[in-house]
């Protein structure tokens, strides 16, 4: 028999999860809130897997509301709770508003809940995964977060800062992709600059600029850096002292 994979949502995952999905010439169909709810009940006799494509927040009650009761597989995608009656699995990649290239997706790693293997649950799937218990699952989601979201951020804020000193927006490209690729290659021994050197003078200029600028979070967020790190941590953890940014 073959399966049916009914997509809950309308989101970024869930757009992404379809084409995927597809490409793969898995069978899904598709049902998000802007839809008629009665239409709800027949996707889900026709289906062999329901998968929660939704908010964290939403899972639970949307469960109880319209799944209570189905023989259905149950499979939710958060990567830090976990819920009775449903498995956990986790995509651990960032989705945009672009879909990506086929080929691409088949490089994803999965976080899976627990000690059943993807197979078991997206048998179509070739892709690489890892399990992890229920009670490490939160840890694993906030390195996620913190991997994932506070670059970008950071990001954010050095181009609106660089915007104001008429610094073109696409300078910041392959400096931050140089930076990333040397950290993938090297880890920390690619970090370079003041931080690295333990050069007082310079961060104490460069910490006095960015608390006179418009964008005082970054201030905050260096002057941590600058306490917890300056310390010689990444000193002893660099190849070279003498490398400049």
């Amino acid at each position: 028999m073959k399966n049916t994979y009914l997509i809950i949502g309308s989101g970024r995952l869930a757009h992404h999860l379809k084409f995927w999905f597809a490409s793969r010439g898995m069978e899904i169909l598709g049902w998000d809130r802007s839809q008629d709810p009665h239409l709800l009940n027949g996707l889900i006799k026709k289906s062999t897997h329901i998968l929660l494509a939704i908010k964290d927040d939403a899972i639970q009650s949307f469960h109880d509301r319209y799944l209570a009761g189905f023989d259905k597989k149950i499979i939710q995608f958060s990567g830090s709770q976990s819920f009775p009656g449903m498995q956990g699995a986790h995509p651990l990649m960032t989705f945009s508003h672009q879909l990506y290239d086929e080929n691409f997706y088949e490089k994803i790693n999965w976080m899976v809940e627990g000690s059943e293997p993807l197979p078991s649950i997206f048998p179509e799937l070739k892709n690489p995964f890892f399990n992890l218990p229920v009670e490490k699952k939160p840890l694993y989601h906030a390195l996620c977060v913190v991997g994932g979201n506070l670059p970008q951020i950071l990001w954010s804020w050095i181009e609106k800062e660089a915007n104001n000193l008429n610094i073109p927006k696409d300078v910041w490209e392959i400096y931050w992709e140089t930076s990333l690729k040397n950290f993938v290659s090297q880890g920390p021994t690619a970090i370079t600059g003041p931080l690295v050197r333990n050069d007082k003078a310079t961060l104490d200029m460069d910490l006095a600029a960015l608390q006179q600028s418009s964008t005082t979070e970054l201030a905050n967020i260096f002057q941590a850096f600058i306490k917890n790190f300056s310390s010689g941590t990444l000193t002893q953890n660099s190849q070279s002292k003498d490398v400049r940014l």
